[in-house]
């Protein structure tokens, strides 16, 4: 039987597609059994879109706000808490 490779790239489009990506990745490790919330989970992108710290940042806040479409940083803040919230409440 050949064996199919369930893994490979994709482009990812800019502004809801790319928040989509977002959330299906921060949501990982909640559908693994691993956490219940993605704060939980250190290695995500949760925290750092959610509380970024002051130093040594890995997201480039501006280019991500920009390249999902939002108006500012509380407004892309907000969708993707907003999205999260609802998808560990179901």
């Amino acid at each position: 039987m050949p064996r199919t490779n369930r893994y490979h790239a994709t482009a990812v489009e800019c502004g809801e597609h790319l928040m989509r990506c977002l959330f299906y990745i921060d949501m990982n490790m909640i559908r693994a059994g691993v956490v219940n919330h993605p704060s939980k989970w250190i290695h995500s992108g949760y925290g750092e879109i959610q509380q970024p710290p002051l130093r040594y940042r890995l997201i480039d806040r501006e280019k991500l706000i920009g390249l999902c479409g939002m108006h500012n940083d509380q407004q892309s803040v907000g969708y993707h808490k907003d999205w999260i919230e609802l998808a560990v409440n179901e």
